[in-house]
C-alpha cells in the first residue's frame, strides 16, 4: 500500500482531526446525521443490530457479571531477536514483550487456519509454510 493513501486520525476533546504528514491536524468534517442518531429508540437500536449478521450480539449485565478473561499460562524463555526488530517493538514503549507476543499469535492462528490438504498431491503441491527444521551441530574441537 502507498504510504500516501494512508490516513492519521487523532481524536482531541471529541473532536476527530486528520493529521497531515507535517503533524499539523486539520479537523474531519463529521458526516454523521446526529439528529437522526439521537431520535433512534432503545428497541430500534436493538432491531438494528439484531438484522446485522456482522454486528457481535448486544451483551447484557448478566453477561459481563459471568464473563471472565481467559489468558494462556505463559512461559518464561530466552530468546535471541535482531536488534532492530527488537528496537522497533520497544520504541512502541511498554508492553513490548506482549506486542511480541501478539504478532507470534497472529502468526500461528494464520498458519493452524488454513483448510487442511485433500489427498496426498495437494499435500506434496502445498508443504506447510513453516517447517522447524533442526540444525546440525559441527563437532567440538
Amino acid at each position: 500500500m502507498k504510504r500516501e493513501r494512508i490516513t492519521k486520525v487523532k481524536v482531541v476533546d471529541g473532536q476527530a482531526y486528520r493529521v497531515a504528514t507535517d503533524g499539523s491536524l486539520r479537523p474531519l468534517k463529521d458526516r454523521t446525521d446526529w439528529k437522526r442518531v439521537n431520535a433512534l429508540t432503545d428497541e430500534e437500536i436493538e432491531a438494528a443490530v439484531a438484522a446485522d449478521p456482522d454486528a457481535a450480539p448486544i451483551a447484557d449485565e448478566a453477561w459481563f457479571e459471568k464473563a471472565r478473561r481467559a489468558r494462556p499460562a505463559k512461559e518464561h524463555i530466552s530468546i535471541k531477536l535482531d536488534a532492530d526488530i527488537l528496537a522497533f517493538f520497544r520504541n512502541g514503549g511498554v508492553g513490548y514483550q506482549t506486542r511480541i507476543n501478539d504478532v507470534l499469535r497472529a502468526f500461528v492462528e494464520h498458519e493452524t487456519a488454513r483448510p487442511a490438504p485433500r489427498g496426498r498431491a495437494l499435500a506434496e503441491a502445498h508443504p506447510p509454510a513453516f517447517k522447524h527444521r533442526r540444525r546440525t551441530q559441527k563437532p567440538r574441537a
